[in-house]
């Protein structure tokens, strides 16, 4: 039974290959209609390892690739959204800084002042205390409350 179907097989095979040697000329036109066919109605693409590509198929992957760039470009306005807002931190941060570089500066030429002014007062208490110890001290209560009174009517002046 098996070499019976064989057999048959071979035949048919033997026919078709005699049908494609007697009619040849239409073999080629079926094969150009059946090329034609594949590349302008399949829209999966099965000989596409082979360079074979359809139509609808290109179709299709120029929609992809459009889809895709209207992502990217929407990724591309978000990032530019993300930049000015970053530029516009950045820029607030700087002129943050320079307001408490200026602060910093003018409390260090405040504090300077201020230790040049201590050194003033310094400077004076200690020519105040030198010139009280270099007059006469006075010797006896009363001499003492006599110089207290003199002093304090002299502060009063």
């Amino acid at each position: 039974m098996a070499i019976l179907s064989t057999l048959k097989l071979a035949s048919m095979a033997m026919s078709v290959k005699g049908w494609i040697i007697k009619n040849w000329k239409l073999a080629i036109v079926l094969g150009l209609c059946g090329v034609i066919f594949y590349q302008n109605t399949m829209e999966f693409e099965i000989l596409k390892p082979f360079g074979l590509r359809t139509i609808p198929g290109v179709y299709q992957e120029i929609d992809e690739l459009k889809r895709d760039i209207d992502v990217l470009e929407q990724q591309l306005e978000e990032c530019e959204g993300s930049r000015v807002r970053l530029a516009e931190s950045i820029a607030d941060t700087n002129r943050q800084v320079k307001e408490w570089f200026d602060i910093s500066q003018d409390v260090q030429r405040e504090n300077a002042r201020i230790k040049q002014d201590i050194a003033d007062l310094q400077n004076t208490t200690q020519q105040t205390v030198e010139t009280i110890l270099a007059e006469p001290a006075p010797e006896t209560c009363e001499a003492a409350i006599q110089f207290l009174r003199e002093a304090a009517i002299g502060d009063q002046q």
